[in-house]
């Protein structure tokens, strides 16, 4: 039997009863015995800060991207927030694209998912896809405003 793809779940909401919070579970649970996928959490990453890129890098940057650098592919699964990205995500963004040259992004295939069927919802897709594609992360999908409707 062929090795499932291990795909990353990273949740742009970090509110416990978030809807896409829900919604990542329900992909999760519907996703097809060739896919293992599975949360990352981004909550307890420090905010990216350059000066903290030393020999003493802090452990969760370096276990968030030893692990998505290890996975095969991304979700990422958010809310929009003030049309703009959720500051958890776009940190895991910044993060994972550090140090320069060195980025867990690159290459990597991903996709976008977000709970409301809203122009918030296409505004957020937008907003994420924007930022991947300039983190290096090659997304799956793009938002299309006539699909959200």
């Amino acid at each position: 039997m062929e090795k499932p793809m291990n795909v990353c779940v990273l949740v742009g909401s970090l509110r416990k009863a978030s809807l896409n919070g829900m919604l990542a579970n329900a992909l999760m649970s519907l996703a097809p015995s060739s896919m293992k996928l599975e949360t990352v959490e981004i909550g307890q990453l420090p905010f990216f800060n350059q000066d903290l890129e030393t020999e003493s890098t802090p452990a969760q940057w370096t276990a968030f991207r030893q692990r998505v650098k290890a996975a095969d592919a991304v979700l990422f699964v958010t809310p929009e927030y003030n049309r703009s990205v959720p500051a958890a995500l776009k940190n895991a963004l910044d993060v994972g694209s550090r140090p320069y040259g060195s980025s867990v992004w690159d290459r990597k295939p991903g996709a976008i998912a977000s709970g409301l069927r809203c122009q918030s919802s296409s505004e957020a897709v937008a907003r994420v896809s924007e930022r991947a594609d300039h983190a290096a992360a090659r997304s799956l999908c793009r938002p299309c405003r006539q699909a959200l409707r």
